[in-house]
This record gives structure tokens, C-alpha cells and sequence, in this order.
């Protein structure tokens, strides 16, 4: 094949290859700087180097993004041009000509307007001092392959100038090879061909005996019509990897990237190899569910996948165990445990302090205030907690016998063993070898390309017209209705009101065409759980919302993903929870034993109902049940509505109890088994968006100055008045809430 591309290199190169006015369309069909038109200026923006040769070098062309700086050796003229987007659709660009004193010459101006995406192209150029007037369309009839076009030129009075107009096409039977030709008023025809390699592409043809070649080089690759020696894909996963990809200054890799990443490169023809650095991976089980489906997919389309390790948890090696090969260091260790849920219990603490916790808890397995209330877990609880444990190991037991092609039972007692030296656990077949990092790297290859680089690599746009574009929406961290307080799941919380906003912005944008809700939140205020929930209906009468349910979306979090008609969930996604608990910590006991003493006036029988220092009466407590029983009520009609099932179906599942996302597929509270990946593409489909479209992610997170500015001028921690413990928590006392009842890390 290399020898094949390497002969028509050379014969197109003997020939000089032509280019210019004679092929392609100068106006409407934007291709290089040598175009009439200088809106090319604007509509890349690369860097870009550019050389033609007709007999000899005539044109040198430099462009820096919007800027562009030009030698015309056969007019002996300078050109500088400028050019910019109004939008997606519409380019400008002026081009400024000077003589070799220095001396204004001329100027051109042009424009390029895309009405409809990928379909048809409008041109406009004028040249005063040249007196031509140029118009041009060019059009594509459903595909990128076939581009047809047709320029007139005009003079001031718009009559025909020089009797110039052509029509010609070009197709693009394989990637990076492109044929063209057109013919003119007077019945001269043209035609050329053109080869892209990496960054670099070569135009060229023949036209009655005129020759030319034309070599432009971008700093943005060309798809290839080689393809190159192939090369192993270098992946470090950092601690925590992120779900939302960051501030615009971050270069960090979200969540969503590298699982694309790696889809992306079990169909590149690029990538031979990908290699995987889990040393510092400390994700949850969810996170690695979705990391490993990716890694399957890869060695499903041939990729051979190692995956490195200075030592192995559960969850590092349940993520491991998806891989061809499995290295660790002479000094590696693998700890396969099992696993095991320790619930700390505050009842005893409280006793001891004086501090009564008063809560109401609606559903008989709603059990997060068992924490406050008990000194272990209920009957409910433990069933539930046994229930959901059985399902993850049994899940994480048959991923490793599948991926390590054991049994299950044999699995099962490698993992009672529970610990490994490097070589005791390449005896038990656990591992495959033990090798220091650097010799690891040498089985995958010499040729790496970067996890950074692969992800984010920009090809050239030949798009006309905005890239369609999906909304990834993020629902990270507890639901609360306002800001202030510390964040009690994550270092971040979904404040209401702001969310509103969001979601009312994404309503409006008529250049998104899909959300997808990404979930990872075990709920919090029903107040505003509710309040997002009825916006994200009203987004979802507009464009698609799938919802894709990441570590935990539970209570008020599985709550707002009842929006969607297409709810994904990773198998081992913590979902459910419907249910409601209300309540308050009464501190009189607590301020008795350490002297605080508290006088009072009240008026009206519930004048006391939120205070934090006596213990609520028995009528005020039946009326705390009560708003709880409405809530309950409320968030079961939610439920049923949005996923379209019958109220006492519901209602005989909820009872606060919390599911696997393969147990809530059975009971039809999620639709699919799958990660945030499927999801989007889901949405693309939904939508039949073309594949090149864009991602634009939701609410842009704040980088460290954002950060600190925002928590100096919005922060309502009072440290020196009353209320600041109250004012610690992110939710109001008494306040009911859809939250689940404990977060769980796997490791």
C-alpha cells in the first residue's frame, strides 16, 4: 500500500499537479488560502503554511488563525488578510494587496454563508480595482463525498465578466484522497486530484498545458489517506478522574473522555496497543465499570490491552481483570478481599452529649437517619444492605472469572485468600507477569501517542455550517434549594435555583440539539429536587433528555432522572431510595452540661417547631409525619408519571429502598445497562446527528479563583452568632428530604 501511495506522490509531483482559478471553486467551496475568497482566513482556525508552484513558487502563504501574511511573485505583491466567524454559519475576511514600495494596491473582501449544514454554501467576492464580482453555491447532495459547485463573475454592472463561470465537482472516495474537475464557459476542462498525509496535503491536475502544484501544511492533521505505523495508546489514570472536564484554562481528561477515548481507539486504525497505568486509579466501582467496558471493546475490534498496577485493590483489579495482559512490579502487592460495609452509628455520641435527634422517616427501608437515631441497623436495613452486597460481589466475582477465564468458585476462593506478593499472585494466575514500569512499557511498543493528545486531537474542519451539538449536564453532589453550607457528598452540591437557570439556557439554544442528564447525586432537598424536575420536563418537551446514571442516583437524584424516557444505569449504579425523611437535632441536653443556658418567648402552640434547642411535642411530630407522608406521595406520582408505570407498582417498590442498576432494570426503574458513553451516542441516534458533532458541558466548573471569589461574596458561615452550626449544613431543620441513606466506596 505505501509503495502504491509513494508512486502517485511521485507521478503527481512529475507532472506539477495543477491548481487555481481553473478547478476548484474560488467562492463558495473554501478549500486554501489560494481561494479568491479570503473568508478562509477566518473559517479555519489553524496555523497554516502554503507554497503553489507554477513553473516556479508563485504564491507563499502564512496563516496564523484570523491572520494571514502572503508573497504573490507573479503580481510581485504583498498581501496581508484578515478574517473571523460571525457564527458557525456565516465567515468574513478582507485581504489587503501592496506593492513591493509598499504602496497600496488593492483590497478584496468575501464571505462565505452555510444556510444549511453540510448541505449548500454561499459565496461573495469583490475585488473593486479588479472590477470582478464573484457569487458562487456549491451544494452536497446528503454526503461529504460528492460536492457539487458553480461560480459566475461579474464586473460593477454585474454583466459577466471576461465571460467567466464554471461548475466542476469533487469526490472523496476514501478518506484523504480527493478527485475534482470542472469546465468553464468556453468548454475548458480541468481536473486534479489531491493526497493528504498527517498534516500535510498535496493539490494537483492537469489542464490543457498548464501545470501546478500546490503543498499545504497544517498545524491541525489532515485525515490520512496513509495510515501510519500503528501506535500504543499511553493511559495514566490519575486518583480521581473527574466527571466534569473542568474550567476552560483545565487540560485535565473527564470522566466522558477517556471512556470516548477508548471506544475511539478500538475502531482507529492508528492504535495497535493501549496501555494502562492503574497505580493511582482510586475510583468508584461505577467509574471502573464503564472504564472496563471500554477496555472489552478495544479487545472485541483486536486491540491487545495491557494494564499495569504498583499494586491491586478490588476495584482496581476488577477493572484489570478486563485486560489481555496484567503486569506488576517485583515489589507489587494484590489485595482481593471481598467486601464489607461498616455503618457508623452517632446514637450512642448523642446520649453521651445530651443531643436528641428527632426524625420521621417515610418508607421502612428509608435509612438515613438511622445513623442519628439507632446503634445499628434495622431489620429493613440489613435486608436491603445484605441484598445489594450479594450483588455487588456475586458482580465483581463473575467479571473477574470472565475476564481472567476462571470459574466463579475458583475466583471465590483466590479472593478469600485476600492478599498477594507479585509472584504469588502470577502463580495463582491472577497476574500474567512482573515487570518494572519501564520494561512493562517495551511489551506495547516504542510508537505511544498520549491519552491527552489521542482525546482531544483536532482534525481539519471541511464542515460547513456549526457542528451539532449535545449538552452533557451534570447533577454531582447532594440537591440543596439554595447556596451556603458545607457540601456534605463530594466537594461540590446542586444548588436549585442555579440549576434552573442552566437547564432554562439549554431550553433556549436552539444549536443544541440533545441532553444527556448525567446523575452521580443521592439526593437532598424534595423542595428543590421537585423545582429541577419540573424544568427538566419542560426541557424535554423541547429536545431529547437521556439520563445516564453514574456512582449514586438515589432519592431526589433517581427523582430528576425520572424526567427521561431513557434512563442508563451501570450495573452497579446505586439508584431507588424513594422515599422521605424529615426531622431536627434538639441540643437542650447538650447546652445543659456545658452551661449554655437558652431563655425564651413564644407565641402560637408551634412557635418551637424549628428550634434546634427543645425536643418537639407529640402533636408537632404527628405534623412532621404528615408533610412527609404528602412528600412521599408526591415523589411516588413523580415517579410513576415519569416512567410511565402504575402508581401501586411504584409505590410497592419504593419504600425507600435502594437498588443495584441491574436490580432497578428488572423493576423498571432503569431502561438499559450502560455508562455515559451509550448515552450520548443514544441521543446522536435519537437525533440522527452526524457523527462529527461537539460536546458542550454543564455548569462550566469554576476554576481555583472562581472558586475563592465565589465563596467570599456568597458564603453564609456566621461563626459568631447563633445558628452557625445550623448554618454549616446545606439543608434547612425540618426540612423534608429525598436523600439516600449512606454513600458506599468500594475499594
Amino acid at each position: 500500500m505505501r509503495k502504491v501511495c509513494s508512486c502517485l506522490f511521485l507521478l503527481l509531483f512529475d507532472l506539477y499537479l495543477l491548481w487555481g482559478d481553473d478547478i476548484l471553486s474560488d467562492i463558495s467551496f473554501l478549500q486554501t488560502t489560494v481561494a479568491k475568497n479570503p473568508s478562509y482566513i477566518g473559517l479555519q482556525k489553524n496555523i497554516e503554511f502554503l507554497f503553489s508552484y507554477r513553473e516556479k513558487p508563485d504564491i507563499f502563504s502564512l496563516k496564523l488563525g484570523g491572520l494571514e501574511l502572503r508573497r504573490d511573485e507573479i503580481r510581485k505583491l504583498w498581501g496581508f488578510g484578515l478574517g473571523g466567524g460571525l457564527s458557525e454559519r456565516f465567515y468574513w475576511g478582507l485581504r489587503y494587496y501592496y506593492d513591493d514600495k509598499w504602496k497600496f494596491y488593492s483590497y478584496t473582501g468575501g464571505a462565505v454563508f452555510y444556510p444549511m449544514r453540510n448541505i449548500i454554501s454561499l459565496g461573495l467576492t469583490v475585488s473593486p480595482k479588479d472590477d470582478y464580482y464573484g457569487f458562487g453555491v456549491a451544494f452536497r447532495p446528503k454526503t461529504k463525498m460528492l460536492t457539487l459547485f458553480g461560480d459566475i463573475f461579474t464586473d460593477e454592472r454585474f454583466k459577466i465578466n471576461k465571460g467567466l463561470y464554471k461548475v466542476g465537482a469533487q469526490v472523496e472516495p476514501m478518506r484523504g484522497l480527493k478527485i475534482f474537475g470542472a469546465i468553464d464557459k468556453n468548454k475548458k476542462a480541468s481536473f486534479g486530484f489531491a493526497f493528504q498525509f498527517s498534516n500535510l496535503r498535496v493539490w494537483g491536475g492537469a489542464s490543457d498545458d498548464k501545470y501546478n502544484s500546490l503543498f499545504q501544511v497544517s498545524s491541525v492533521e489532515f485525515p490520512s489517506f496513509v495510515s501510519f505505523k500503528a501506535k500504543a495508546l499511553n493511559i495514566t489514570l490519575s486518583s480521581s478522574i473527574e466527571e466534569n472536564p473542568g474550567s476552560l484554562i483545565s487540560s485535565s481528561i473527564s470522566h466522558y473522555e477517556l471512556v470516548s477515548a477508548l471506544h475511539k481507539a478500538s475502531k482507529s486504525k492508528d492504535i495497535e496497543k493501549i496501555f494502562i497505568d492503574i497505580s493511582d486509579f482510586s475510583g468508584n466501582l461505577a467509574c471502573a465499570e464503564e472504564i472496563r467496558n471500554g477496555i472489552l471493546d478495544a479487545r472485541k475490534n483486536g486491540k491487545k490491552v495491557i494494564v499495569y498496577a504498583n499494586s491491586l485493590g478490588n476495584v482496581g483489579y476488577y477493572l484489570a481483570s478486563s485486560a489481555d495482559m496484567i503486569i506488576v512490579p517485583p515489589s507489587g502487592s494484590l489485595y482481593i478481599y471481598g467486601l464489607r460495609m461498616e455503618i457508623i452509628f452517632l446514637k450512642g455520641l448523642f446520649d453521651k452529649l445530651g443531643v436528641k435527634a428527632e426524625f420521621v422517616s417515610i418508607g421502612k427501608y428509608k435509612s438515613a437517619s438511622e445513623t442519628f437515631t439507632r446503634t445499628e441497623m434495622s431489620e429493613y436495613a440489613r435486608e436491603e444492605n445484605s441484598a445489594l452486597l450479594d450483588e455487588l460481589y456475586e458482580h465483581i466475582i463473575s467479571s473477574i472469572a470472565c475476564g481472567r477465564k476462571l470459574d466463579a468458585d475458583s475466583v471465590r476462593k483466590l479472593v478469600d485468600e485476600g492478599i498477594y506478593d507479585a509472584q504469588s499472585a502470577k502463580l495463582a494466575g491472577l497476574v500474567d507477569t512482573v515487570l518494572y514500569l519501564d520494561d512493562a512499557k517495551k511489551i506495547a511498543g516504542e510508537n505511544f501517542v498520549e491519552l491527552n493528545r489521542f482525546a482531544k486531537k483536532r482534525f481539519y474542519n471541511e464542515n460547513w455550517g456549526p457542528h451539532e451539538k449535545i449538552a452533557i449536564l451534570y447533577a454531582k453532589g447532594a440537591i440543596v434549594d439554595e447556596r451556603g453550607g458545607i457540601p456534605l457528598f463530594g466537594s461540590e452540591n446542586v444548588v436549585g435555583r442555579e440549576y434552573v437557570k442552566i437547564i432554562d439556557k439549554l431550553e433556549k439554544r436552539k444549536d443544541i440539539k440533545g441532553v444527556v442528564l448525567r446523575v452521580d447525586s443521592p439526593g437532598g432537598s424534595a423542595l428543590a429536587s421537585d423545582i429541577i424536575l419540573n424544568s427538566l420536563r419542560k426541557l424535554s418537551k423541547k429536545k431529547p433528555v437521556v439520563v445516564s446514571m453514574g456512582t449514586y442516583a438515589a432519592s431526589g437524584g433517581y427523582m430528576i432522572s425520572s424526567v427521561s424516557g431513557k434512563i442508563f444505569a451501570d450495573y452497579s449504579t446505586i439508584t431507588g431510595s424513594i422515599g422521605v425523611i424529615t426531622g431536627k437535632f434538639a441540643l437542650k441536653g447538650l447546652y445543659d452540661k456545658i452551661g449554655i443556658t437558652i431563655d425564651t418567648l413564644q407565641r402560637g402552640k408551634s412557635a418551637a417547631m424549628f428550634s434546634m434547642y427543645d425536643t418537639l411535642s407529640p402533636d408537632l411530630l404527628n405534623k412532621f409525619k404528615d408533610d412527609a407522608e404528602y412528600f412521599y406521595k408526591r415523589f411516588v406520582e413523580l415517579v410513576a408519571n415519569g416512567r410511565n408505570l402504575p402508581y401501586d407498582s411504584v409505590l410497592s417498590i419504593a419504600e425507600g429502598r435502594i437498588y443495584t442498576g441491574a436490580s432497578a432494570k428488572k423493576l423498571g426503574l432503569v431502561d438499559s445497562i450502560g455508562g455515559i458513553y451509550d448515552a450520548v451516542n443514544f441521543v446522536a441516534e435519537k437525533k440522527n446527528i452526524s457523527r462529527d458533532f461537539s460536546l458542550e458541558y454543564f455548569p462550566r466548573k469554576r476554576n481555583i479563583i472562581e472558586s475563592l471569589l465565589l465563596s467570599l461574596f456568597s458564603q453564609k458561615f456566621n461563626l459568631f452568632y447563633g445558628n452557625s452550626i445550623k448554618n454549616l449544613i446545606p439543608f434547612r431543620t425540618c426540612e423534608p428530604l429525598y436523600i439516600a441513606p449512606y454513600l458506599l466506596k468500594l475499594e
